[in-house]
């Protein structure tokens, strides 16, 4: 197993036990969560973006690979960083794709990749499909 396995499993727990990232009734703090892990794992470029910013600066880097969503948990379990985002107005959402088993999904009927979900609730043991209403894209840092 890989070094880089154990350091993102680290990131994610350290990210969700963070009490400050608790949702309040007015804010969510998927960007912040992302952010943390990607600096734990050595990545500092989404420092003050919202969800939206980060997602279009994936889309425009030669550092991130866009994949689809059928490889992004074996990537995760490799230990590397692979993010699933959905862009929205007035902002979008963010999410970690965390170690471990896909899990299937009745609402889009296929396999999913788990994640580390900050939001207006937070969870870490749920597949992406209870963090999107729609279908997220899915970036791998090379």
């Amino acid at each position: 197993m890989s070094k880089n396995l154990f350091k993102l499993i680290d990131s994610i727990c350290e990210a969700y036990s963070n009490k400050t990232l608790s949702p309040t009734e007015t804010e969510t703090y998927c960007n912040l969560a992302v952010d943390m892990i990607c600096s734990k794992m050595g990545y500092y470029e989404f420092r003050g973006l919202t969800a939206n910013q980060m997602i279009i600066q994936m889309e425009n880097s030669d550092r991130w690979q866009k994949i689809d969503m059928d490889f992004a948990q074996d990537r995760a379990n490799e230990g590397n960083l692979v993010i699933a985002g959905r862009m929205d107005s007035p902002h979008g959402h963010i999410v970690v794709v965390r170690p471990g088993l896909p899990v299937h999904s009745s609402k889009w009927n296929r396999l999913v990749p788990k994640c580390i979900h900050i939001g207006k609730n937070n969870f870490i043991d749920k597949g992406v499909n209870f963090a999107f209403i729609e279908l997220p894209r899915f970036y791998l840092l090379k």
